[in-house]
């Protein structure tokens, strides 16, 4: 058969489909996808743990395939004349920036609470979503955020060289700021050295957060 590629690059979290076309069919014929770590091998077996489709012409590498090197071949057993293997597919996993965010997440009273600075770290580029009451704009490391609402804010982090990226999210909850009034008892005048109560009150929003 025909390979479909020999040279695969992609992103860790991502997935790669390698086949063979006009492969050998019938009884007395095997398929087997190997790989290795090393070029030119030894090859051992593909398990679930790598891809899935390992003994047909069409395999599919999982998305948790750890960033590294894999060098694979397929083994066509025949009954007759014995196993060949095809020639030697080279994939290399990209791995992802290393994201981080901190905060993690964010509280801001309303009204007259302080925006949430964010900051992200491990990329060479960041995207911030939504676009939406954030400063000084959604492409820097460093943003405050400053929502009416509560708002799950995302951050997409890529890595330059090899186009890799991943996502964080941002829980920023909006809580409504306690309402207070004070009364006084009597609420006429006193004389000085006179006593007078003073009744204080507070409205808590259920749930609240400041």
């Amino acid at each position: 058969g025909t390979l479909n590629n020999t040279s695969f690059t992609i992103c860790e979290g991502s997935t790669a489909s390698i086949s063979s076309t006009g492969a050998s069919v019938g009884l007395g014929v095997t398929y087997q996808w190997q790989f290795s770590a090393n070029s030119g091998g030894p090859y051992s077996n593909v398990t679930n743990a790598e891809g899935s489709g390992g003994t047909t012409t069409s395999f599919t590498t999982n998305p948790t395939l750890a960033a590294g090197t894999y060098y694979l071949v397929l083994a066509v057993t025949c009954e007759n004349t014995g196993t060949t293997l095809s020639d030697e597919i080279t994939l290399v996993v990209n791995p992802a920036p290393s994201l981080s965010v901190t905060p993690t997440s964010g509280i801001i009273c309303n009204p007259g609470g302080a925006a949430v600075t964010l900051t992200a770290s491990g990329a060479d580029t960041y995207s911030w979503t939504p676009n939406t009451n954030i400063t000084p704009d959604n492409i820097s490391a460093s943003v405050s955020v400053s929502p009416t609402a509560t708002t799950v804010y995302s951050v997409e982090g890529t890595t330059t060289a090899t186009g890799c990226k991943k996502t964080l999210q941002v829980p920023i909850t909006v809580g409504t700021t306690p309402t207070t009034s004070i009364s006084a008892s009597p609420s006429a005048s006193v004389c000085s050295g006179s006593n007078i109560t003073l009744n204080a009150n507070a409205s808590l929003p259920a749930p609240t957060y400041c």
